[in-house]
């Protein structure tokens, strides 16, 4: 017997499917290589991330390193200075004792070149502190006296507290004169 098929068969296209899956490959590769491009870009960020902040502590160091040497210097010309300058401490010293009136006392003394002269004397009578700072305002040395305050100690005593502000450059020529 023989069979006759009157049904055509129609022959299938297969074109579409075959470029829908070369375009479905294509696009996987390349969201595969944006994939590895982004982790390859992010791996370098961090990496420049590390130096960047590697190079910050770097220059931290550096500036703090810079900052000491700085200090150092400072420092050592100012003992270089010290050493250089004799301050007439003993001499200022006996020329404020030379100066005091009778019966008038230190109580205490305290000098620095920077801050000056600070000074607590004794006396029996205020007319005794205004008579030592007239003999200090004479000095070529002092610039300016200050009386900040007089205290009744007791009946018979009185406390000044004086700041004297001198002139460096005079002191130390008046110093050196008084040294030759």
């Amino acid at each position: 017997m023989v069979e006759i098929n009157f049904l055509e068969t129609k022959k299938r296209n297969l074109t579409p499917y075959i470029l829908a899956l070369l375009f479905l490959l294509l696009l996987l590769g390349a969201a595969f290589i944006l994939y590895w491009q982004m982790v390859n870009y992010e791996e370098q960020v961090a990496i420049l991330e590390e130096k960047r902040d590697a190079n910050i502590a770097l220059q931290t160091e550096i500036r703090s390193v810079e900052a000491l040497q700085a200090q150092r210097n400072t420092l050592k010309n100012q003992v270089d200075q010290l050493e250089t300058t004799r301050y007439p401490t003993l001499s200022l010293l006996d020329q404020m004792i030379g100066l005091l009136p009778d019966n008038v006392y230190f109580e205490s003394y305290t000098f620095s070149i920077q801050d000056g002269l600070y000074l607590d004397i004794r006396v029996d009578d205020v007319e005794q502190v205004a008579a030592y700072s007239f003999a200090l305002e004479s000095e070529d040395f002092v610039n300016h006296v200050e009386i900040s305050q007089i205290t009744n100690q007791d009946a018979t005593s009185y406390i000044a507290s004086m700041y004297v502000e001198m002139d460096e450059q005079v002191l130390l020529e008046v110093a050196q004169t008084n040294d030759n």
